[in-house]
């Protein structure tokens, strides 16, 4: 998307200019030359032994001074870097990404001018970090999809390479998400991060990455890059549009609701914003005490002006599976089919 595109190439700013720094010259020390006072050379006579005179004592000879021996310090263990505190009492608001989040003391915050977009930075290209939000989401790419995409577009501007890892889940104000460890380099430059998908509504997403540069310490992710993006995450709170509040669950008083082509489940959002709603509606969907279900898209058929999708539901103790109907092409109010509860967390309004 191009909305990314500015963002991305400010956020690699310090990198950059972090890269191609030529390092600081050590100072030259400065001679400083202290003049020799001349010695003014006046004869002085020297005694001459004559027959009283006693015989010369022996020429002392210097006793050295001692030499100090140093007495190492005993060494300290060290401590663990403490964690740095998040500061959630200011806020930058981001108010076209959907989203407001607060401060690390000691890392400058710069929200940019996309009204999406927040960046921060502790030390010139030893840290950078950036968070994107995107309200409203239409295209209906999976949250893996858009972390791929994000991960090529940064790749691309910072003539380097990603390689994700493990993944692993997060919950970031509430809502489920995804974190990939990432490597690679950017501008030669190794590095080491995470990056971060979470959609806290179907037509929403929080995009977030952090990288450490490794060129000075390969362990400058895990010391200070980790801890700050975790306490930058915990203060993020989501704006989420009031179409997309919650409804509460209500289920279909029509028995053939959801059950027959004649009467889909209208969840909306057309080619690109349909696949999205209807997992939302079904990951909200529940057996008639509450079981958890599976589901599995099993094709689609065209039915007068529309496409249906054709899901089969199953859940534990239910002695066949169950099929329905999804209209991603027109909306109404959804309801949980007759024989279904649903999550009172449910919402999916109109797209």
């Amino acid at each position: 998307m191009k909305i990314r595109y500015f963002s991305l190439c400010m956020c690699l700013v310090l990198w950059l200019a972090a890269c191609e720094a030529p390092a600081e010259p050590e100072p030259t020390p400065t001679v400083t030359h202290t003049a020799v006072p001349t010695a003014t050379q006046t004869a002085t006579a020297v005694p001459i032994a004559t027959a009283t005179n006693t015989a010369l004592p022996p020429t002392e000879t210097p006793t050295p001074e001692p030499t100090a021996t140093s007495t190492p310090r005993p060494t300290e263990t060290p401590t663990a870097t403490p964690e740095p505190t998040a500061d959630a009492s200011e806020r930058l608001e981001l108010a076209e990404g959907g989203y407001t989040i607060g401060y690390v003391p000691g890392y400058d915050m710069e929200a940019l001018p996309d009204g999406r977009t927040v960046g921060a930075a502790g030390n010139v290209g030893t840290l950078i970090i950036t968070f994107t939000g995107v309200t409203p989401y239409t295209e209906g790419a999976t949250p893996d999809e858009i972390i791929d995409d994000f991960l090529a577009e940064f790749a691309a501007i910072g003539e380097g390479e990603f390689v994700q890892g493990a993944e692993t889940a997060i919950v970031v104000d509430g809502y489920e998400g995804t974190a990939v460890a990432v490597t690679g380099t950017l501008f030669g430059a190794p590095l080491k991060g995470q990056a971060i998908l979470v959609m806290p509504t179907p037509t929403q997403f929080l995009f977030g990455l952090g990288i450490a540069n490794l060129s000075s310490d390969e362990q400058q992710w895990e010391k200070e890059g980790e801890p700050v993006f975790t306490q930058l995450l915990s203060t993020v709170v989501f704006l989420v549009p009031s179409s997309e509040l919650e409804v509460g669950c209500t289920t279909a008083a029509d028995p053939t609701y959801g059950y027959t082509q004649e009467n889909p489940i209208k969840v909306g959002g057309d080619a690109f914003g349909g696949p999205p709603r209807e997992r939302a509606f079904l990951d909200n969907l529940r057996g008639p005490n509450g079981e958890p279900i599976t589901y599995d898209r099993s094709g689609s058929l065209p039915v007068g002006d529309t496409i249906l999708d054709i899901y089969i539901i199953t859940y534990e103790g239910l002695d066949e599976p169950i099929g329905l109907y999804l209209d991603e092409y027109s909306y109404e109010p959804v309801q949980a089919p007759v024989g279904f509860t649903c999550d009172p967390s449910f919402s999916l309004g109109p797209p």
